[in-house]
């Protein structure tokens, strides 16, 4: 019970969160500590895996890598590709929940100081010293960006991207300059599904409408308006049945794609100004 794998991290306060612990396959230093159970500071006796990937840089830090999958994106691509659990300690006004335990309530800056003196205290820490890193800041505010898990709306994007790769390998669609069309047919075959839902004050709101007392997740209706989607939740749960909107929005990137036929007179196709314009002719992608 005396060993102990030293981990170099700029967010203590995470650990919390932490699922695994990754290192090398090829680290000698750590090798026989693949497939063993470490136990987590300040977390009351928490076990988590001790696993061994290629993604680990043995060269940084100590390389020995906490997996906090539920604060971190690339922890949390390796916790999907293993099949770790996702845990979340943070709220979304920046303070720490119940998963921290006593640090429950602290605003996260003020959890990691407090968390760092008592790992001192404990003798668990082993030295601070000056790391120069980039943080993701708001562009509104200014504030640290806090990676955080949520429920969030997605684009299947794979069969859209095969229609819009067809349109180009048939020539209906041409890329210029040439050059680009590589690029175009690399990211569309790479792509990945889109997420189109942003929490902003302003934009149009995603056309989903939940239904009071039911799962958000299981449950819910899309309509092109208010009243169609109570007339569709009704026939579903009875007439009285009450519903809400989601209440983000969509990406603008989205949004904006509906501007070309949006204002052409769409839904209605047999309007003029859609017969004649729609489809565009031109796409300028913007430098």
């Amino acid at each position: 019970m005396s060993d102990y794998l030293t981990i170099a991290t700029t967010r203590p306060e995470t650990l919390f969160g932490d699922t695994a612990i990754a290192v090398h396959p090829q680290d000698d230093r750590y090798s026989k500590y693949i497939g063993k159970m470490a136990i987590v500071p300040m977390t009351f006796g928490r076990h988590v895996p001790i696993i061994s990937d290629r993604y680990v840089d043995k060269d940084f830090g100590t390389g020995v890598l906490k997996i906090s999958p539920g604060h971190d994106h690339n922890d949390y691509l390796l916790a999907r590709k293993l099949g770790l659990p996702i845990l979340n300690v943070m709220n979304k006004d920046g303070t720490l929940n119940e998963v921290a335990g006593l640090y429950c309530g602290l605003d996260r800056f003020e959890a990691r100081k407090k968390l760092w003196l008592d790992l001192e205290e404990t003798g668990l820490a082993v030295r601070k010293e000056s790391h120069t890193l980039r943080v993701p800041r708001s562009q509104r505010g200014g504030e640290i960006i806090e990676p955080l898990v949520s429920k969030q709306w997605f684009v299947t994007m794979e069969p859209l991207a095969e229609k819009a790769l067809q349109a180009v390998e048939r020539g209906e669609l041409t890329i210029m300059p040439e050059r680009f069309e590589k690029i175009y047919n690399h990211w569309l075959s790479n792509i990945k599904d889109w997420c189109i839902s942003r929490q902003l004050w302003w934009g149009h709101r995603i056309p989903v409408w939940f239904i009071v007392g039911k799962d958000c997740e299981e449950e819910y209706i899309v309509a092109r308006n208010a009243n169609e989607a109570l007339e569709k939740a009704q026939d579903k749960y009875g007439k009285d049945v009450e519903i809400y909107q989601e209440p983000d929005v969509l990406d603008t990137w989205f949004s904006s794609a509906l501007w070309p036929f949006s204002t052409l007179g769409w839904p209605d196709v047999s309007s003029q100004d859609f017969k004649r314009f729609y489809p565009t002719t031109v796409l300028e992608t913007g430098t």
